[in-house]
């Protein structure tokens, strides 16, 4: 028979800090979620401005349906 592994107690300041760790987990994904977004958007006003994007309403009707094939399926 195997002997049974079992974890080693923790101390009050490791339990506070496996806590105060997972707490901050949550916060973090939020602020990289946010980032990542302002930095799509950034990058999608720059290409706009040089003129390699183009609004919807700019768009002849080949290029619209083929964006509403795409994006707007129901």
């Amino acid at each position: 028979m195997l002997p049974s592994k079992k974890k080693p107690r923790l101390s009050k300041e490791e339990i506070a800090l496996k806590k105060s760790i997972a707490a901050k987990v949550p916060l973090i994904v939020i602020l990289l979620y946010y980032n990542t977004k302002r930095k799509k958007t950034l990058k999608y006003l720059k290409k706009k401005e040089k003129g390699q994007r183009m609004c919807i309403e700019d768009m002849t009707q080949l290029p619209k349906s083929a964006f509403n094939d795409i994006f707007c399926r129901e």
